[in-house]
């Protein structure tokens, strides 16, 4: 199931590839907005995710359906063995911070420069869309708060990834409150009983889809193949 969410996600009922990320980009919007009274709009395509309107050079980077409940209880905080648990954020994502020396996996940093790479922050947003994680570019570039892990494997990839690791007490952990507020390292209430029954359907959705979807292109094949 790991690999069939890495590849697709229900977003709204509609199965979508994972690099489709408008959902996670308006949820970045209203958030920033209410937490840092930034104003974001959407970026480009395969760019940043998001631009300030008062200054497009400046930015945000989200990841969006990444793990189910609090974050600080879950595996993916504890990936490489740290003393600590983190927020990781992946070899693709540092040239956003001008960070791309950092890797020598450099096919993703050609022609890459952001310009706001002193400004631009980094979120995180789970399943159920009440945590995100934000973290601001000053923290991102302070090795005392970071930690390098090179070639790090994950459980959802075999290929290994260069990791930059924010540790838990400098990666600001927002739980969204049953009045509809983002409170900085409030409690977190996870899902109703309502939502955690839709949550379940869109995931059986996602694997019967999935599954409709290779059985086509294995009936295909074969059929080239018998020609």
């Amino acid at each position: 199931m790991a690999d069939i969410e890495a590849k697709f996600k229900l977003v709204n009922g509609v199965l979508r590839p994972s690099y489709y990320d408008k959902h996670t980009r308006d949820l970045g919007i209203v958030f920033y907005k209410q937490v840092e009274n930034l104003d974001f709009i959407h970026g480009t395509r395969k760019g940043i995710d998001l631009i300030l309107k008062s200054n497009p050079k400046i930015g945000a980077e989200g990841e969006g359906d990444t793990w189910d409940g609090n974050y600080w209880e879950h595996y993916k905080s504890d990936l490489f063995g740290f003393p600590f648990r983190t927020t990781n954020l992946p070899h693709r994502k540092f040239h956003y911070y001008n960070l791309q020396h950092l890797s020598d996996k450099i096919e993703y940093f050609i022609d890459s420069f952001n310009e706001g790479w002193l400004e631009n922050w980094y979120f995180r947003v789970n399943h159920q869309e009440d945590q995100i994680i934000s973290i601001p570019a000053a923290t991102i570039h302070n090795r005392d708060m970071t930690h390098l892990k090179i070639n790090g494997k994950t459980y959802m990839s075999n290929v290994p990834e260069d990791w930059l690791c924010v540790e838990q007490q400098f990666s600001p952990t927002f739980n969204k409150q049953p009045n509809g507020i983002w409170m900085l390292n409030g409690p977190y209430h996870g899902p109703t009983a309502e939502e955690s029954i839709k949550i379940a359907a869109d995931r059986k959705s996602i694997i019967e889809e999935k599954s409709k979807e290779l059985a086509a292109k294995r009936i295909k094949e074969l059929n080239i193949f018998s020609k």
